[in-house]
């Protein structure tokens, strides 16, 4: 067993879109015991921003990828939802 096979990102980085805020690519990362994955990115604008684990690593592509502009604080605002 590879000893980093745990901390191995799951997703190419072109399957993600590029953080909203600071345009750099987050990871996907795997459990390093169980078959869970999490999303995480270390903003340089928003600070560390992550997406709970699943084990549907796909869904955490999905739920990034889904840009909503909040229109109460204007177009260049975004959710990650």
């Amino acid at each position: 067993m590879d000893k980093n096979d745990g901390a191995a990102s799951l997703v190419r980085s072109d399957a993600l879109l590029a953080c909203p805020w600071c345009g750099e690519q987050p990871d996907i990362h795997k459990h390093f015991r169980d078959p869970l994955w999490q999303l995480l990115h270390r903003c340089r604008i928003m600070g560390p921003l992550h997406i709970d684990w699943t084990d549907k690593p796909e869904t955490l592509v999905t739920r990034w990828n889904h840009r909503h502009a909040n229109k109460s604080i204007g177009y260049r605002y975004y959710e990650i939802v």
